[in-house]
């Protein structure tokens, strides 16, 4: 590959990148007056501001690189942040509902990180080192919002008031085939429109199915060999270009290599039937059962 040919590249990820902040400016916004906690609302507000700052630096960039500043459409973000509207568009309770709007931003977070730091080699390599900077600054917010989000996460999980297995009804399953594992659903509470992790194959595919939901993942979020982030898609879904069908067992094999956890809810408040669900780390949804 010639210096020319990755100097294009490297303008195209830019010219990504400056679409989806600008995206996210927006989204930003939207979802610090969506939270309802505190902490959360104020670490929205800041990312926002600092999301501003980005769309900035990367309007230095292309000065850098004697190129226009413009944008090419992020499909990656767009699916993001319309799955980021769902979710403030739920009826949940506080602490989940917050922690589903923590799982959309990380998402978002790591998408990002992901696309500064291949940014980021390219400048490197291409000896621009006023781009790397600049690149390496926004790299560096992206990282400490996620950590922030993490650590809210946690709070919040131990905010849930999560009992033990046994004291919340946990039920235990076996996944059939190759490898199986006992893999166990945890409640937060026994009422149907209450937040459940689940890590069973069949629980999932069963509450998917029951709802019209197929298994999925983000057009574009992916590279090298990886077919990106995992969704269920479900009919009606306003994102539906973003999603490409895939089969169960992918679906399941990029889950338990990611060590992922389902977040889903069987009904809203008002006693409807909830397509409610974000994946999460199995970290995270084991986080409040620690001592």
């Amino acid at each position: 590959m010639t210096s020319e040919t990755l100097k294009k590249l490297l303008v195209e990820e830019l010219r990504d990148l400056y679409d989806a902040e600008k995206q996210l400016v927006k989204a930003t916004a939207k979802m610090a007056k969506a939270a309802k906690n505190p902490e959360l609302k104020q670490a929205f507000q800041y990312h926002n501001e600092q999301t501003r700052g980005q769309v900035e630096r990367l309007e230095q960039m292309f000065e850098v690189l004697g190129k226009k500043a413009r944008g090419k459409s992020c499909k990656g973000t767009k699916g993001l942040v319309e799955e980021g509207q769902q979710v403030m568009e739920e009826e949940f309770e506080d602490e989940a509902y917050d922690l589903a709007i923590i799982g959309a931003g990380q998402r978002v977070e790591h998408y990002e990180i992901a696309a500064y730091n291949s940014a980021r080699s390219m400048a490197v390599q291409l000896g621009m080192k006023e781009v790397a900077g600049l690149l390496q600054e926004s790299l560096t917010e992206e990282n400490q919002t996620e950590k922030l989000l993490t650590q809210l996460s946690k709070t919040l999980l131990k905010q849930t008031g999560l009992s033990r297995p046994a004291e919340a009804g946990e039920s235990t399953k076996t996944t059939s085939g190759a490898g199986a594992k006992k893999q166990a659903s945890r409640t937060v509470s026994r009422q149907d429109n209450s937040a459940h992790f689940t890590t069973d194959h069949d629980e999932i595919r069963q509450w998917a199915e029951e709802r019209g939901g197929k298994p999925a993942y983000i057009r574009g979020s992916g590279g090298m060999g990886d077919i990106g982030m995992l969704r269920l898609d479900f009919p009606g879904f306003s994102g539906k270009g973003s999603l490409e069908p895939i089969d169960w067992a992918t679906w399941f094999r990029k889950f338990d290599d990611e060590k992922l956890a389902l977040l889903y809810q069987n009904k809203t408040s008002h006693g409807d039937k909830s397509n409610f669900n974000r994946l999460v780390s199995r970290e995270m949804a084991s986080g409040a059962f620690r001592a």
